[in-house]
């Protein structure tokens, strides 16, 4: 739903161009930069595309409105198509959806499988839930004991459960973070742009 200069916008890209490619239109909408978009604001977008009545909508969960989804329900029984992606959702489409568990364990992996042993994690919402995991199963797999002060940013997350500070301000507080490690590793499996 935002546009930013995120891997996210990235993913949105390709789709369009796959999607162009199989020859459909495919515009994007979006309702804001990065995390600033207020509810009314997202919700306006999703009356506004849903009025226009597209064959489908493909759009990503993250943090859309609970109230967007009785909007797709009624857009869907007038005949459209729904397809969420990128994270899970408790809501009756087809779903595309990003393993972020897998994706950490495969990074953290191939680390250590280049002989790294002092392994960092850095993700913008904090090193926790499917990432830690997918983290943690790669170093147990190499008999490598986690450091609980190399999980950076876990100190600095704000109410909404994201870096206190998004996109180079997160990026910034995290750097401040490892540099002021005693002890610093040698890689830094970092799943966010």
């Amino acid at each position: 739903m935002a546009l930013d200069l995120s891997v996210g916008t990235r993913k949105l890209q390709l789709m369009q161009s796959l999607l162009v490619a199989a020859g459909f239109e495919a515009p994007l909408y979006a309702s804001g930069y990065g995390a600033h978009a207020t509810e009314h604001e997202k919700l306006a977008l999703i009356k506004s595309i849903c009025r226009g009545r597209p064959r489908a909508i493909v759009f990503r969960v993250h943090k859309v409105p609970s109230a967007a989804w009785p909007i797709f329900e009624a857009y869907q029984k007038e005949g459209g198509t729904v397809v969420c992606y990128d994270d899970p959702v408790d809501f009756a489409a087809d779903k595309v959806l990003f393993d972020r568990e897998e994706n950490t364990y495969q990074a953290a992996k191939h680390l250590l499988e280049l002989g790294h042993r002092d392994i960092a994690l850095a993700a913008s919402t904090g090193p926790r839930g499917p990432r830690l995991n997918g983290f943690f199963r790669a170093l147990a797999e190499f008999d490598v004991e986690p450091h609980d002060e190399w999980l950076l940013g876990k100190n600095i997350i704000d109410d909404a459960g994201f870096l206190s500070g998004i996109y180079e301000e997160g990026g910034a507080r995290q750097a401040v973070e490892f540099l002021k490690l005693r002890r610093r590793p040698t890689a830094i499996c970092l799943l966010d742009d």
